[in-house]
């Protein structure tokens, strides 16, 4: 029994419209794969908790309006310091300069890649943790200052990544972090 042409037009039709939706997927579907193996991914401010880890940085701030600090000191109502501060260990940021940190890790541009991790003496680093549904889908970004660019340090899900960004406004955030800490 030999096939109707129409069956034949109809298989060749079915292909070939499988074929080119395999050839030129639609945008939602690609965006989704893309976003999801990034090495740069787009974060939500209100999934990530950003520190900044002073390791004993000295300076002479002057700090105006309320200040409240998280941790095992909490100071509620306007306070006045005068002279040289002294900050030791991880200050958690919160509030508009967490949401601009997070704008400018956003909007910063991914230049390259490293293939060994680099090494860091320098000053600590601003630390961006993304809260994931179960533990071990918790990722930490490490931003390190190295001149004109900015390193990240990206570890917890799978082994340890390092790449590098351009961003002004994330190498600010950097140099004056004991200036934004105390705001």
């Amino acid at each position: 029994m030999a096939l109707s042409h129409w069956w034949i037009y109809t298989i060749v039709f079915i292909l070939l419209a499988a074929l080119s939706f395999f050839m030129a997927p639609p945008s939602w579907l690609v965006n989704r794969v893309v976003t999801k193996f990034s090495l740069h991914p787009t974060l939500q401010s209100d999934q990530v908790t950003v520190s900044m880890d002073t390791n004993s940085v000295t300076g002479t701030t002057r700090v105006t309006g309320p200040i409240q600090v998280t941790g095992p000191i909490q100071v509620t109502g306007p306070i006045q310091v005068t002279g040289p501060i002294q900050v030791t260990g991880p200050i958690q940021v919160t509030g508009p300069l967490r949401e601009r940190i997070v704008q400018d890790f956003n909007e910063a541009i991914f230049l390259d890649r490293f293939d060994i991790l680099p090494r860091h003496d320098g000053p600590p680093p601003i630390t961006i943790e993304t809260e994931g549904a179960a533990r071990r889908n918790t990722v930490v970004y490490a931003l390190y200052a190295n001149g004109h660019y900015v390193e990240v340090r990206r570890t917890g899900i799978g082994k340890p990544v390092a790449y590098r960004l351009d961003s002004r406004a994330l190498l600010e955030h950097l140099s004056n972090r004991t200036m934004a800490a105390a705001r």
